[in-house]
């Protein structure tokens, strides 16, 4: 019997060190101070594939356009408008508007040849889809046709909910 009330005694004790040095441990875990700062991930800029559908320099856009397309109506109308100084105009293609849309950029009315526009770029941010626009036009010392142009292009990619943004970048190429 001495022996039981010995052992009890023993194991009584160490359930209570091992208690003690639990809340001891767990104290000074919970205590240390840590000198890390936490910075916010953002993400980086993603290059947005696109698809060129049309681009041609007699399209019936006399003025300057910036334009998201979402849905066929209004392609098949911008479609039309592009090939409408044709007398063969292709059909315009059935376009899944659930998952994709449409931007068109046109210059508008020039009045010689020797202008050209199209997308550089799109660049997809945290809030925006930036569309980077490349307008070229002839410099002063350049031979062009003396014919009117209406440059543009059409492009296909994925839909997004976020603000497109249209910038363009202008310049002029020196024929000498």
């Amino acid at each position: 019997m001495q022996w039981k009330k010995r052992y009890k005694n023993s194991y009584g004790s160490d359930v209570k060190t091992m208690r003690v040095f639990l809340i001891i441990l767990v104290t000074v875990l919970f205590s240390c101070k840590s000198t890390q700062t936490v910075t916010p991930i953002t993400s980086e800029p993603q290059i947005i594939p696109f698809v060129e559908l049309s681009a041609g320099l007699n399209g019936d856009f006399s003025e300057k356009i910036n334009k998201i397309i979402t849905n066929q109506n209004e392609y098949n109308a911008a479609w039309t408008a592009a090939f409408s100084r044709f007398s063969d105009q292709p059909k315009p293609a059935q376009i899944d508007f659930k998952n994709n849309m449409i931007l068109l950029v046109a210059m508008g009315e020039k009045n010689s040849g020797g202008y050209s526009i199209k997308i550089d770029s799109i660049v997809e941010n945290e809030k925006t889809i930036v569309v980077t626009i490349l307008e070229t036009s002839p410099g002063k010392s350049c031979t062009t046709t003396s014919m009117m142009t209406y440059p543009y292009q059409m492009v296909e990619l994925k839909s997004s909910t976020k603000e497109v943004v249209f910038k363009t970048i202008e310049k002029s190429f020196d024929c000498k």
